[in-house]
């Protein structure tokens, strides 16, 4: 009884979140709101504490990782026209990686978004790689690191990067949670260390989180925040801490989403009322889309 109890209320929340009587603002207001976050997108990317900040030249990159995030970063390199070695231990995930994002680029250029020439031109610039320890890797101006959201796996990966790259390369990790200074504690030049998270999926989704660790110099920031930017993506300079901010806010209405779920409501039920006020994907289709697998990988970490 108490189950049905639930699910009936759960029903009547997603019915009235999802009328068309929710107060949405005139247009007038909408139109100052646009006005507004174009000028904050701006403020954002120019924060003040990284004036006068020289950001390095980055010619290459390097992404550690071939999953979804791995393989998506790596294009958003390729498109933007620089060269990206593309790193897994594994070559059948590296073959699918690729596989991949061929497939993504040409259907793109089928819906006539980008030319079978720019197809081309992506493709030849990524190279891949199964060891860590390589030409690309040694003499790359940035690496991403983007593999499993587990602190011992990411401080493995920047003991071996320390000991590999050039000093004068960005390190940087794509964590969506976990605190930069405890992955980068076994790095020796850590002014060179960054966090950098992108987005699921990353060639896809527009928002950077820049992550300044206790050691980030201002000229390493200000190299994460310019090559996000050739990137084109928006970026914003973040403290750390977890979540740092998209994911601090989306897991409090993320937890609500699910709250109803339980209590009776549907999927596209919870995700038609959200996008009705004005999201432009609700929680669980945004979770379908980024993967169900990272967040399990985050509360796993946490215990």
């Amino acid at each position: 009884l108490q189950a049905r109890c639930h699910s009936s209320m759960g029903r009547v929340i997603a019915r009235r979140l999802s009328t068309d009587s929710l107060w949405m603002p005139p247009a007038e207001a909408k139109d100052a709101m646009k006005l507004r976050l174009a000028a904050a997108q701006q403020a954002a990317a120019t924060p003040p504490s990284l004036q006068g900040a020289q950001a390095r030249p980055v010619n290459s990159a390097a992404v550690i990782g071939s999953g979804t995030m791995g393989a998506g970063i790596a294009m958003c390199f390729a498109e933007a026209g620089i060269p990206v070695t593309l790193h897994d231990s594994s070559k059948e995930a590296l073959d699918r990686a690729l596989a991949s994002m061929k497939k993504s680029w040409e259907s793109a250029a089928r819906k006539e978004k980008i030319s079978l020439q720019n197809v081309e031109d992506f493709i030849a610039r990524v190279t891949t790689e199964t060891n860590l320890d390589n030409a690309h890797m040694r003499a790359t101006d940035l690496v991403v690191e983007a593999v499993f959201e587990n602190m011992k796996v990411k401080r493995g990966v920047f003991e071996t990067l320390d000991k590999v790259c050039k000093a004068s390369a960005t390190l940087a990790t794509n964590t969506s949670t976990l605190n930069v200074d405890d992955i980068f504690d076994v790095v020796r030049n850590k002014d060179m260390t960054v966090g950098m998270h992108f987005f699921s999926p990353a060639n896809v989704m527009p928002l950077l989180e820049n992550i300044k660790g206790a050691h980030s110099s201002p000229e390493t920031l200000a190299t994460a925040m310019a090559v996000g930017s050739a990137l084109r993506k928006t970026c914003v300079l973040a403290g750390n801490c977890f979540g740092f901010i998209g994911n601090r806010m989306f897991e409090v209405y993320t937890r609500e989403a699910l709250f109803l779920l339980e209590e009776g409501a549907l999927p596209h039920q919870i995700d038609a009322a959200l996008e009705s006020w004005g999201m432009a994907m609700g929680p669980l289709a945004v979770g379908d889309l980024a993967g169900l697998d990272i967040g399990y990988a985050i509360r796993k970490e946490q215990g």
